[in-house]
C-alpha cells in the first residue's frame, strides 16, 4: 500500500506559530504524527523564508536546520560536545547564531532525549529570539515538561497533536469538512475564522479592541430559540453535504472507532492493523515507560493498563484496580500520572456548577485512542466492539478525542468535565462556553424518564442554558437525519444527531 498523508486540523495553528517569535513545542503521544508535522513545517519554512544555494545540483538551505535526537550518534556527539549544534549552525551560517540578522529556523525532534539542550535554546532565545525560531517536539511530558517549564518559562508555546480523528478521515477520503463544534464555537464568538498568520484588525485601535470585547459579551447572551437556530443551520449544512455518502461515512465511523487514530495504521493493509496496535503497546511499555521510569515493574504496569481500560469512562474505582492488579494505591496513582504525562489517557474532573451535595467527586478516566482501548480490552472485531457493554466505553473515548481536537483550535483551549450524582444520572462531557453549557449525554438510557431526570438534576446546578448532545448510531439502519428540540423546562436545547455528522 502506497503511503499517503492525512491532513491534520492542527496544521493551521502550527503554520501560524511560524510567525510567532517564541519557541514552538509540539507535544503528543508516540507515533501520532509529530515528526511528520515538523517536516511539513520545515517544508513550509523552506518555501517561504529560506536562504539557499545550489551546489552540484543539490539545493542547500543555509538558514533552516533540522536535528533528530532519535539518532544515537547525534546524542553521543552531544554528550561529548554539548555545543555541537551551535558550532554546526554557525559554520553553515558563516556567522554567530547569537548575533545573526538572518531569519534562522532550528527544528529539533524528540528533545526530551537530551534535555540539556533546553539551556542552550534559552540562551539563544534570550540573545537573539527576534531572528532565531526554534521548533521542538517531545512525546513524553514527564521527562520534558518540568525542565521546559522551568527553563523556557514565558518563551514557549505548546501545540498538542492528538491521534487522527474522524473528520480528518472524511476530509482526506471524501473531501468533506465536518467540524460541527468548530462551527458552533465560531457562531458563539469563541473562535475566529482567520487566515494563517492573521491577527487583530490593523485598523482597530487598542481602545476599540478592548471595549469591543465587552460589546461581544453583551451580544453573546443568546436565547434558546437562537441556540436552536444555530444548531439547525449547522446540521442542515452537514446533512446536505453528507446524505449521498451515508455508507462511506458509516464505514469511516466504524473504521475510526475500531482502529483508532495512529497515522501509521492508515498506510498498511486492514488485516495488519491489529498486530501493529499490539506491537504499539509493547513498544510503548519498553521504550516510553522504560525510558522515563527505569525502576518500574513493566509487567504490573501493563496489567494496570488493562484494568484501567475496563473502567474507561466511569468514575475511577482505584480500590478495584488495586485488588485486580495487586498493586498499592500510591503506585497506581503514579501509573496514572505516567499514562497522562505520555498522553495515553485523559483524566476528567467533576463539573461543579452551583454547589450541590451527593455528587460523584472521583475523576473519570478515558483512553484517547480507541484502537489502543480496544486492544487492551481484547476486542478483536467490529461486531464485538458494537456490543452494548463495549460500545459505550468506546464511544466515550471516540467523542472525547473529537471534542479535545476541536477545542484545541481555541487560543486558550477550554477544559472538559463530567457530571454524575449517586443515583447514576450522568452527563458524560461538560464544556462551559461562558454563555452556554455544552453537555454530551452518550450513555444509553433505556428509560426516558431517567434521561429527563438527569436533565432536571443537571439544570439545578447549571448556571446558564445547556445544549444537550445525544449521539445516535445504528450501522444497520443508516439514517443521517437529526432532530432538535427546545426544552424550556430544563433551560436547554437538545439535539439528537447521527454520529456520522457529529464528530
Amino acid at each position: 500500500m502506497q503511503d499517503f498523508y492525512i491532513p491534520r486540523i492542527v496544521e493551521k495553528k502550527l503554520f501560524e506559530s511560524m510567525n510567532s517569535p517564541i519557541v514552538t513545542m509540539i507535544t503528543g503521544a508516540r507515533q501520532v504524527g509529530k515528526s511528520t508535522l515538523m517536516q511539513k513545517l520545515k517544508d513550509y519554512v523552506e518555501e517561504r523564508y529560506s536562504i539557499s544555494e545550489t551546489q552540484g545540483g543539490v539545493q542547500i538551505f543555509k538558514n533552516v536546520f533540522e536535528y533528530t535526537l532519535d539518532d544515537i550518534q547525534l546524542r553521543s556527539t552531544l554528550r561529548k560536545d554539548s555545543r555541537y549544534l551551535e558550532k554546526d549552525i554557525n559554520l553553515a551560517l558563516g556567522e554567530n547564531l547569537y548575533t545573526t540578522s538572518k531569519k534562522v529556523f532550528v527544528f529539533i525532534d524528540e528533545v526530551q532525549k537530551f534535555p540539556a539542550l533546553l539551556d542552550w535554546i534559552k540562551q539563544v532565545f534570550d540573545k537573539n529570539g527576534k531572528n532565531v525560531k526554534f521548533v521542538i517536539t517531545g512525546s513524553s511530558a514527564l521527562s520534558s515538561s518540568k525542565s521546559i517549564g522551568e527553563t523556557l518559562a514565558g518563551r514557549i508555546e505548546y501545540i498538542h497533536v492528538y491521534p487522527i480523528i474522524y473528520p480528518e478521515l472524511t476530509n482526506s477520503r471524501l473531501d468533506l469538512q465536518l467540524l460541527w463544534l468548530n462551527e458552533l464555537l465560531t457562531k458563539l464568538g469563541k473562535l475566529e475564522q482567520k487566515e494563517s498568520g492573521g491577527g487583530e484588525n490593523d485598523s482597530q485601535s487598542p481602545t476599540d479592541i478592548i471595549l469591543g470585547q465587552l460589546e461581544g459579551q453583551n451580544a453573546s447572551k443568546r436565547s434558546l430559540e437562537t441556540l436552536s437556530q444555530n444548531l439547525q443551520s449547522i446540521f442542515e449544512k452537514a446533512y446536505a453535504l453528507t446524505r449521498e455518502f451515508d455508507r462511506d461515512l458509516t464505514a469511516l465511523v466504524l473504521e475510526s472507532m475500531f482502529y483508532g487514530g495512529l497515522p501509521r495504521l492508515y498506510n498498511v493493509k486492514i488485516s495488519e492493523r491489529v498486530k501493529l496496535l499490539r506491537n504499539y503497546i509493547s513498544v510503548y511499555l519498553e521504550k516510553e515507560i522504560g525510558f522515563i521510569a527505569r525502576n518500574i515493574d513493566l509487567e504490573l504496569f501493563g496489567l494496570s493498563l488493562q484494568s484501567f481500560a475496563a473502567q474507561n469512562g466511569d468514575p475511577l474505582n482505584i480500590n478495584q484496580v488495586s485488588k485486580e492488579v495487586g498493586v498499592g494505591r500510591p503506585s497506581l496513582y503514579r501509573y496514572l500520572d505516567l499514562l497522562e504525562n505520555t498522553f495515553l489517557i485523559k483524566r476528567l474532573y467533576p463539573y461543579k456548577g452551583k454547589a450541590q451535595e451527593k455528587v460523584t467527586k472521583s475523576v473519570a478516566l478515558y483512553y484517547l485512542d480507541t484502537g489502543i482501548l480496544n486492544t487492551l480490552l481484547f476486542v478483536s472485531s467490529i461486531p464485538e466492539m458494537l456490543k452494548p457493554e463495549v460500545y459505550t466505553r468506546n464511544l466515550g473515548s471516540f467523542i472525547l478525542l473529537n471534542i479535545l481536537v476541536q477545542l484545541s483550535l481555541l487560543d486558550n483551549p477550554l477544559p472538559v468535565y463530567y457530571w454524575q450524582d449517586y443515583h447514576e444520572h450522568k452527563v458524560d462531557f461538560v464544556v462551559d462556553l461562558d454563555e452556554v453549557v455544552l453537555a454530551f449525554v452518550i450513555s444509553q438510557y433505556s428509560d426516558k424518564r431517567k434521561l429527563e431526570k438527569t436533565k432536571e438534576k443537571f439544570s439545578q446546578i447549571a448556571t446558564k442554558p445547556a445544549i444537550y448532545v445525544h449521539p445516535i448510531f445504528d450501522p444497520k439502519k443508516i439514517d443521517l437525519r437529526f432532530r432538535i428540540e427546545e426544552e424550556p423546562e430544563f433551560n436547554a436545547v437538545s439535539v439528537w444527531v447521527p454520529l456520522q455528522l457529529l464528530v
